[in-house]
């Protein structure tokens, strides 16, 4: 069976934008990780804004500035912004210079408008790749001043930008059990320890609410064997439980969709794809084959021999 080629950074990063378009899933993010939990953006008053941004520089050249996902809180006119990297394994050294520009255009924007109000633009980075951020987080420390013989007096008058930059993998528990939006999920699948993982996802009773990117997410992020049509399958059958389920997707009801989307639909010598995909998974962090099997429901056996294929292809 031929299987689809890994999804490169521009796939990651127009998953990671469609979940975080969502408002509650924008407004959640930041309320956890900028508002330490307190609810001070509210879903229904955040608008968004083009992610476009242009300016002119001193030579009357226009430049265009793209963020992620932008949006302004209509009670106060902050203008907001995430933008999600994706897991690589080289971190962008220039992100500082990057986001002083996004936030430039934002002021910049403002400036030719009728509007004489000036509100703040804030820029949140979120790292999804393993272990800590290594670059520069801000000005001072990105740029190369150790030949400069005034070093030490320059730099107590260069402005010294710093960049807000949060790493998935390394929230705490706590951290994480503020998020009251699927982003809750994403925060729990990218953590660092995946101990237990599977049995602290089913112990969540919060449901999804956006089923369809939450899974998109999921599929464009971590390593998988699914043809575009199997999970073009499962997209569909997510949206009709979703249908079925007032008030949002169960998380029992979404490992149940993918431990049950193979079936015998065209996957090879009975092996169900989606069920090889949740343990492989699964062997990552736990190597207990009848523990597997109890918490996926799978019978042992099956456990077993898909963990001999995952053993092979490894």
């Amino acid at each position: 069976m031929k299987r689809e080629k890994p999804q490169g950074p521009h796939q990651k990063d127009i998953s990671s934008k469609r979940l975080e378009e969502y408002p509650d899933v924008f407004a959640d993010i930041l309320n956890v990780l900028v508002f330490h939990g307190k609810a001070m953006l509210l879903p229904e008053y955040m608008e968004e804004r083009s992610n476009n941004a242009f300016f002119r520089d001193t030579d009357a050249v226009w430049h265009e500035h793209r963020r992620d996902v932008a949006m302004v809180d209509q009670r106060s006119g902050v203008v907001l912004s995430v933008i999600s990297i994706e897991n690589q394994a080289k971190q962008d050294k220039d992100m500082v210079f990057r986001v002083m520009g996004y936030d430039f255009a934002g002021y910049q924007k403002q400036l030719a408008s009728k509007d004489t109000r000036r509100s703040p633009v804030f820029t949140l980075v979120i790292y999804f790749g393993p272990g800590s951020w290594t670059q520069p987080r801000q000005l001072l420390d990105a740029l190369d001043l150790a030949d400069v013989p005034y070093r030490e007096d320059l730099m107590q008058a260069v402005s010294n930008h710093r960049i807000n930059v949060v790493e998935i993998s390394q929230l705490s528990p706590e951290v994480r059990r503020q998020f009251r939006s699927d982003f809750r999920l994403v925060a729990e699948c990218f953590r660092a320890d995946r101990q237990n993982l599977e049995q602290d996802l089913l112990g969540i009773s919060q449901r999804i609410q956006h089923p369809e990117a939450f899974w998109d997410f999921l599929m464009a992020f971590f390593p998988n064997q699914l043809t575009s049509s199997q999970k073009a399958a499962i997209r569909q059958r997510l949206l009709e439980q979703t249908q079925k389920e007032e008030g949002g997707l169960t998380v029992k009801s979404f490992l149940d969709e993918l431990l049950d989307k193979g079936e015998q639909r065209g996957l090879e010598k009975g092996l169900v794809e989606g069920q090889r995909q949740i343990v492989g998974f699964m062997l990552k962090s736990e190597k207990d084959l009848g523990k597997i099997a109890s918490l996926t429901g799978l019978p042992l056996d099956t456990v077993r021999k898909l963990a001999e294929v995952e053993g092979k292809e490894g």
